[in-house]
């Protein structure tokens, strides 16, 4: 369920700095035309799509790896779930693409990863995009080269002092809601700190799945919804009263139905609560009627009383979800132990190819399996309650060992900075469960963990780690002994 979501949440297109006169058209844009979006999909890492069919000869390369040609002239594709990583380049070649062609390139960056649509107006018949290690993309045509930025950090200060100020602020948010995940972290940096609380810890893990997440997942939906692609405001006014004030607002979201009875257009008239907090900053207390899926359902302007119901609930469920997470949190650093002593017990190892480590619990290996030797599983054992794997390099400071046995009881081994702590992560709709009484010895390629809880049957074990959003992983099969 979380993929789909992040995956367009982190789709915003960068802008695209070029050496070129004042007043040229921008290279970039943020969908791809509609005759493209069939070829393209969550494994895509380049798509090169001439809408006109125009292209002949079209060769996309990524190293050693050759695009596929999906369907039509002027289309071809390069599947992989890892996106274009740092020193690595997307060569395209064809012979007389048309002004509407486009390439599109997944590529990872410091955060996270993100999709870049090049516009390719000036109808160049080879093109070689690089990935740089701070997130930025060369593009080199016959033309000449240019920089793609690299993507906007997430970390958005908020303090207006006025409700005028945090309205503008709001408002430039909202009008780029689907496109930008720096406009959903103002969104959040933006909301009432106690309803702050429940998107952040939506998912459970504020690390891997922030405020942005959980918020994208109401802004996106999940299946069998229409999806957003544009919101746009219309005039705004503010009416306060002491430290409340009232956004008004006439938006129009817009929406690629899902189905014959799906809006492709919604108009509303807005209005949205804000509170100043005690530190003096004007502050959302109802997201709910800026949202474009709230609009499909709740087209009438949300009431005074409606208003103050939602910022109850809203707070009410974050204030939940926060002690909910201290008392995990309490329980989970209880259960943690040092994994600097020596092996609490022994098992012999059976042996795993080396060379197979997976991205994103996909079929699509990594392109770099030196790089990813510390999730490369060579050795695995587990007998008596006793756990030990070994790698092919040095384990990675933070990672996890997830378990699963014939009875679908699965464990999870979590591991970060010489720490290590057993959670029972059965119930897919619980938190994990720390489990007391483990116990662990870490080395520079091995792990060894006295379970605390029984496992039967043949288990898998898979060793993950997760870079900037995207995971990597290795998986072995064992006998319960």
């Amino acid at each position: 369920m979380l993929r789909p979501v992040l995956a367009v949440v982190t789709g915003a297109v960068a802008s695209l700095a070029l050496a070129a006169p004042a007043g040229a058209a921008p290279l970039t844009r943020a969908d791809l035309p509609g005759a493209c979006r069939e070829a393209g999909g969550e494994y895509v890492v380049a798509l090169a799509c001439d809408p006109a069919h125009r292209a002949a000869q079209t060769h996309l390369r990524l190293g050693a790896a050759e695009g596929d040609h999906p369907s039509g002239r002027g289309i071809a594709r390069l599947a992989s779930a890892e996106p274009l990583q740092p020193g690595e380049t997307v060569s395209l070649g064809w012979r007389h693409p048309s002004a509407r062609a486009v390439l599109s390139v997944m590529a990872m960056g410091p955060q996270r990863p993100r999709r870049v649509i090049l516009a390719l107006r000036a109808r160049p018949e080879s093109i070689d995009v690089t990935a740089q290690a701070d997130g930025s993309l060369v593009v080199v045509t016959p033309a000449g080269s240019a920089t793609v930025a690299p993507p906007a950090s997430l970390d958005v200060p908020w303090q207006p002092r006025t409700a005028h100020a945090a309205a503008a602020q709001l408002l430039g948010a909202v009008d780029r809601m689907e496109r930008s995940s720096r406009a959903l972290a103002t969104l959040c940096a933006a909301l009432d700190r106690e309803v702050f609380g429940y998107y952040e810890l939506l998912f459970g893990d504020p690390q891997r799945y922030p405020c942005s997440s959980g918020l994208g997942f109401f802004v996106f939906g999940d299946e069998n919804v229409p999806r957003p692609t544009s919101t746009g405001h219309r005039g705004a006014s503010l009416a306060i009263h002491r430290g409340r004030a009232v956004l008004r607002t006439t938006l129009t979201h817009r929406y690629r139905p899902d189905s014959d009875s799906d809006p492709t257009r919604v108009t509303v008239r807005a209005r949205a609560l804000l509170v100043r907090d005690g530190a003096g900053i004007w502050r959302l207390a109802t997201v709910e009627p800026l949202l474009p899926l709230v609009a499909v359902q709740h087209r009438a302007a949300f009431t005074d009383a409606e208003l103050a119901r939602l910022y109850r609930h809203g707070a009410a469920e974050g204030r939940k979800a926060i002690a909910d997470a201290a008392r995990r949190d309490a329980a989970r650093e209880a259960a943690t132990v040092d994994a600097a002593g020596p092996a609490p017990c022994a098992v012999p190892l059976a042996a795993d190819p080396p060379g197979d480590v997976v991205v994103q619990e996909s079929e699509y290996r990594a392109r770099d399996q030196a790089a990813s030797a510390g999730v490369d599983l060579v050795g695995a054992g587990l007998s008596g309650g006793c756990l030990a794997v070994r790698t092919a390099g040095p384990l990675p400071a933070r990672f996890t060992l997830s378990l699963l046995d014939a009875r679908n009881r699965t464990l999870e081994v979590s591991v970060a900075d010489g720490r290590a702590v057993v959670l029972d992560t059965t119930d897919e709709d619980a938190a994990p469960k720390p489990l007391p009484g483990g116990a662990a010895h870490l080395d520079p390629d091995g792990l060894v963990v006295a379970l605390p809880a029984a496992l039967s049957g043949t288990v898998r074990i898979t060793l993950a780690v997760e870079r900037s959003e995207i995971s990597y992983g290795d998986d072995a099969r064992v006998a319960a002994g």
